[in-house]
């Protein structure tokens, strides 16, 4: 969905702009428009020097007037026709400003970019995650496409020390330390959900309160008839919003609770379908993890893959109505490629949470055997590299294959 806010800075830049390029000349239809080469905005200049490099190069000169009355009965206005390329170059540039704004977030209601970076000043925030966990993925995602700072810790698939302090046992487990303040958010979408009302309100509440609006207590006794999708709401003022931004917010629920609910789900089927699939898929994660010694890392290694291999065949049986899990697969990148019709990202130019939560499932399969079948076999790849781009903020071309 539209990021709300960049939009009407970049709007509000435009008009600021316009307004300093000076147009003089007696005549209505003929003026002259004189600008100052020193003085002229970072946007129009390009704007201008772009649209004279296409008149000269296309023969759109400008003629003398008696050259405008001898052609005017037989060829289109040499003004109407410059004005023309002038609107295609004016959209594309505004285009490009926009994914090119400083506000760089991933939501479909206005923030303030610098205030919520502020937020992140004394917090040290540690991330506790399986590295191709497409839950502790979508965290990560989120993480990186906001700007958050944090670190990464590794948990190992089977003894999971690197988490004995909790009593929640699964990943990711988020904690956060201010000074002798500690706190910690478990399960993925309530991670996101939470930080982005901590992001997004304006009346200066902690954290700690902003969390209590999305801990277990609260859920179970006030939410507990719906309370998957009260872990994919934000805990925004609703008065502040506008219908369309209402409509955005509830839309982008949906998806989360989609990628939540039944993309998350096929992912292990295709990945850990065959052992041979899953011992890949295995020896890529223990990459990333730190063993004591040898026998640590086989461990994980041959421990995982038998584990996963038979939690797949579960999730199978349970998520995938077709038995060939692929197809299932496709047919939801499909599901979701539809969904965006002719737009960027969900959230229209910039990626929307349910954008950073559909790219931060699909992401762990990105090296695996698997992932050149997808880019074979459904139309992802586009919006896929252009969200990594964004999360990663860098270029990213989309493979030819």
């Amino acid at each position: 969905m539209l990021n709300v806010l960049c939009l009407r800075q970049s709007l509000r830049q435009w008009n600021r702009n316009l307004l300093n390029v000076t147009c003089t000349g007696s005549k209505v239809n003929s003026p002259k428009c004189v600008t100052d080469g020193a003085k002229t905005p970072n946007l129009i200049q390009p704007l201008l020097n772009q649209t004279r490099t296409l008149a000269s190069l296309t023969g759109f000169q400008r003629k003398t007037s008696s050259e405008d009355h001898n052609t005017s009965k037989s060829k289109l206005p040499i003004g109407l026709l410059t004005a023309l390329f002038s609107g295609g170059v004016l959209l594309i540039y505004l285009k490009q400003q926009l994914r090119e704004a400083q506000c760089h977030s991933t939501f479909s209601v206005p923030v303030d970019d610098q205030h919520a970076q502020s937020k992140w000043k004394d917090l040290k925030i540690k991330l506790y995650q399986y590295q191709t966990c497409p839950f502790c993925s979508k965290v990560r995602s989120f993480l990186l496409a906001n700007r958050i700072p944090f670190e990464i810790v590794e948990v190992h698939p089977i003894t999971k020390r690197e988490i004995k302090f909790s009593q929640y046992k699964k990943v990711p487990i988020v904690v956060m330390e201010n000074g002798d303040q500690r706190m910690q958010v478990n399960d993925s979408s309530v991670i996101i959900s939470a930080l982005s009302s901590y992001i997004l309100d304006q009346g200066n509440q902690k954290l700690d309160t902003v969390l209590c609006e999305y801990s277990e207590e609260k859920e179970i006794d006030e939410k507990l008839s719906a309370g998957v999708k009260y872990r994919h709401t934000l805990n925004l003022d609703h008065g502040l919003l506008t219908d369309e931004d209402e409509i955005h917010v509830e839309n982008e629920a949906e998806w989360r609770a989609w990628a939540d609910n039944h993309l998350v789900h096929i992912i292990s089927p295709n990945v850990y379908r065959t052992l041979g699939e899953s011992y890949q898929s295995f020896k890529y994660h223990v990459h990333y993890g730190q063993y004591k010694n040898g026998f640590d890392k086989s461990l994980a290694l041959y421990g995982g893959t038998v584990a996963m291999w038979l939690v797949s065949k579960m999730l199978k049986k349970k998520h995938c109505r077709d038995q060939d899990v692929r197809i299932v697969l496709y047919q939801a990148c499909k599901q979701w490629t539809d969904a965006l019709k002719d737009r960027d990202y969900m959230g229209g130019l910039t990626p929307d949470l349910s954008d950073i939560s559909v790219f931060g499932v699909l992401s762990v399969m990105e090296g695996l055997p698997i992932w050149n079948e997808i880019l074979e076999n459904t139309s992802i790849k586009d919006w896929y590299y252009r969200t990594k781009g964004y999360v990663y903020e860098q270029e990213y071309e989309s493979p030819t294959k």
